[in-house]
């Protein structure tokens, strides 16, 4: 797993906002339809709350068309909400909810990865819910989209539009910058607000734009380390994992007490399948902070991909271990890496022990990679 953010740097304690889980499972309603198809998969709301926790809007960020919008929509009018606090004092905030949709006691195929499974999701619901279809090809054309898979989004864009004649949405692309024009910097000359502009895109799917922000803000200042850092972290998003290799190594100079650059530069190295130079980055972050838990997981699976088994289990259990309160995202981020071996077939008998034996994953989650 790669890390976005320097361990190193001053955070500010607060306490998180959270919402009443039992309330909202206990008023969501499977969508009838889907549960006869035995039909499962993901969905991420962002929900924005005051100070008093009042929810003041909601999105869906990746979503299952109308069936399952509606039953979260029912759910989350019942469901209560607690404000963030910074020193003791409640702020509103928006939080992201991640669901994961499965129907109990049903067996479902290893198959599909988070992505595989919501474009799979769609083609059935889209089937099975033929007034929404126009609604289910929009997104999943946008899904497409994303993941930088453009001729099946414009296939799905060009279907949805021969079906919806009016009220028609935008292009994926325009639609997404339509959406960010309000909190994109207008400046286009500092090379600050030229940074920001590049994440924002970044953090919306815009990678071609992103990059050319990137590039010009590089070519005005090479040692620029905001934009370098992003720009390192587009090239692993679009899978160019060698560039991000070459732009976090520049990073090193200008982040001598950081553990971030060779931690990520760990992980790409993973990524390209070269599980030693994984293995001495990750231990390079390990010596210079030993609570640096991403490190830890990553050295762990690179000796898993290695063969060596044991030593794999030894230093899963020994970091699982010594993660404490508010490092949950590490844990997980490792049993995410773990499901992408499963699914891709790789250690597949070795990776089930871990998530079963240290990890203690349930059966019902064991049995999909999404």
């Amino acid at each position: 797993m790669s890390q976005d953010v320097d361990s190193n740097s001053q955070k500010v304690v607060i306490t998180r906002a959270k919402y009443d889980y039992n309330v909202f499972w206990e008023h969501f309603h499977y969508p009838e339809t889907a549960k006869k198809a035995n039909l499962e998969g993901p969905t991420v709301l962002s929900v924005s709350i005051d100070s008093l926790g009042k929810i003041t809007n909601h999105k869906f960020i990746i979503s299952l068309g109308p069936l399952f919008e509606n039953a979260v929509n029912e759910a989350l009018g019942h469901t209560s909400f607690t404000p963030p606090k910074r020193n003791g004092i409640p702020y509103a905030t928006t939080v992201n909810l991640p669901f994961k949709f499965f129907i109990h006691n049903f067996t479902q195929e290893i198959k599909y990865n988070y992505h595989e499974q919501i474009i799979f999701a769609l083609g059935v619901l889209m089937k099975i819910d033929e007034k929404n279809r126009s609604e289910y090809l929009y997104l999943r054309g946008k899904e497409h989209f994303k993941e930088r898979e453009y001729e099946y989004a414009n296939d799905d864009y060009n279907e949805y539009t021969s079906l919806l004649k009016e009220n028609q949405k935008l292009f994926y692309e325009d639609d997404i910058l339509n959406s960010i024009a309000s909190i994109l910097p207008k400046d286009t000359i500092n090379v600050d607000s030229l940074t920001e502009r590049g994440q924002v895109f970044l953090d919306n799917n815009l990678y071609d734009n992103s990059l050319a922000v990137l590039n010009q803000v590089l070519q005005k200042n090479t040692s620029d380390s905001a934009a370098l850092l992003c720009r390192a972290q587009l090239y692993n998003a679009i899978k160019e994992y060698d560039k991000s290799i070459i732009d976090y190594m520049r990073l090193i100079p200008m982040h001598s007490y950081s553990t971030m650059p060779y931690v990520n530069i760990g992980w790409n190295y993973y990524m390209l399948g070269d599980m030693d130079k994984c293995i001495e980055f990750s231990e390079k972050a390990i010596e210079m902070d030993r609570y640096q838990f991403t490190a830890r997981f990553n050295r762990a699976i690179a000796y898993l991909r290695l063969g060596n088994i044991e030593k794999a289990k030894m230093l899963y259990k020994q970091t699982n271990d010594m993660v404490k309160d508010g490092f949950y995202s590490n844990v997980n981020g490792a049993i995410e890496d773990l499901k992408d071996l499963i699914h891709d077939k790789i250690m597949v008998e070795e990776s089930k022990e871990i998530l079963n034996d240290i990890f203690k994953v349930s059966a019902d989650n064991l049995a999909r990679c999404w």
